[in-house]
């Protein structure tokens, strides 16, 4: 009995010759083994990827974010408006912190 392991079927053409194992007699499975560890890798790239893309447009996002509050700081306003400012400042660093610890993953 043979038993194609592709991973991606459609995207590797179907089932080649060297993703092909043959059962033995004690129902175990020879040849070829594809490697769980290498598609696994790939995976975390990829991931790592979309990571530190997603971390780049958030960054930006924030930097917009933080701007703005620094132009308001420039404007005559009363002290509410000033806490308001502030907390809005102190989240923005919070997210920064947080986009960077999973950047750093």
């Amino acid at each position: 009995m043979v038993v194609c392991l592709a991973f991606s079927y459609a995207s590797h053409g179907g089932c080649d010759e060297a993703m092909k194992e043959k059962e033995t007699d004690d129902g175990k499975v020879s040849g070829n083994e594809p490697n769980p560890a290498v598609g696994e890798s790939e995976e975390l790239r990829a991931m790592r990827e979309s990571i530190g893309e997603a971390a780049h447009d958030i960054n930006n996002y924030l930097t917009g974010l933080l701007g703005q509050t620094q132009l308001l700081r420039r404007e005559d306003l009363n002290s509410t408006m000033q806490r308001r400012i502030d907390a809005i400042e102190q989240l923005a660093v919070r997210i920064k912190d947080s986009v960077t610890k999973l950047s750093d993953l």
